[in-house]
């Protein structure tokens, strides 16, 4: 009878261990999203999103306002920032999209052109906690008098951060700190002006840490799509019915072709002020 006693308690001990792993498993499947969705969201009368508050706290790991008279206040510049935003996508941390764009970079007071990978839905966040106080915003002035837009979390953006999950936190840290044996060391963009396949003074930017840790950060690496495309004009724009040349037969290839984007994109097409000929 102890005997059966002891099978039955083990029995409702080891269902009861079972529906424990099946719960830790099935919170284990869910999205990150759902785990850290919750009213903590909720500042200011408005409900931020994930990549806001991700945004927020990346910003905060560079540039915080100064507590007191004696302390020094630190500030982080606008390409810097979208560098770090960048890295942030290609880790799966943030959820923006992004396209090739010129830009101006300042170095040594000269001011050069690049293309960079920008996100413009990142640029977007940045005008919101703005909007709403959550950052700081300062106009500067480069060597050659070019505009530079330096940003830095404001007293607001610290208090709101005071109630943000853990888990959220740490998702950014895993792409701001550097890998192991760097894994405490906070990595910081530098610019470097050198040659490459394509010309002698092509820019990069590197992402550099103390200790002796560098790595070169692909945000000018300008991603390749394979497409196939057909020209095509209005009848009424023609001087003459000849069809014209079509390249359909050579979609195939499009699909067969490589490409080396490295986030999920969306796309899609916004028209405005059309007319039909």
């Amino acid at each position: 009878t102890a005997g059966l006693g002891q099978g039955k308690g083990y029995q409702e001990m080891s269902s009861k261990l079972k529906g424990k792993i099946r719960e830790v498993s099935e919170d284990d499947g869910k999205g990150d999203g759902e785990d850290l969705e919750g009213d903590w969201q909720e500042y200011m009368d408005v409900r931020w999103s994930l990549n806001h508050v991700k945004l927020l706290y990346m910003v905060s790991k560079y540039a915080v306002p100064a507590k007191t008279v004696e302390e020094e206040e630190s500030w982080i510049r606008s390409v810097p920032l979208l560098v770090m935003i960048y890295e942030g996508i290609v880790a799966g941390v943030l959820d923006f999209d992004y396209a090739p764009q010129s830009v101006l970079v300042t170095q040594d007071g000269g001011s050069k052109r690049c293309f960079m990978n920008i996100t413009q839905e990142g640029k977007s966040a940045i005008d919101d906690l703005r909007e709403k106080k959550l950052l700081n915003g300062l106009k500067l002035s480069s060597e050659d008098f070019q505009p530079i837009t330096a940003y830095q979390i404001s007293a607001a953006g610290l208090e709101f951060l005071a109630q943000t999950p853990p888990k959220l936190k740490k998702d950014v840290d895993g792409f701001v700190f550097g890998p192991k044996p760097f894994q405490d060391k906070l990595l910081h963009v530098t610019l470097k002006r050198e040659a490459d396949e394509e010309q002698d003074d092509a820019q990069h930017f590197y992402l550099t840490a103390e200790g002796g840790y560098e790595r070169r950060s692909e945000i000018t690496d300008i991603e390749d799509v394979s497409y196939v495309s057909s020209p095509y004009l209005p009848l009424l724009v023609r001087k003459s019915e000849k069809p014209m040349t079509s390249n359909a037969h050579r979609a195939g290839e499009a699909a067969s072709g490589e490409s080396n984007i490295k986030d999920e994109l969306n796309e899609a097409i916004h028209l405005a002020h059309v007319s039909l000929l």
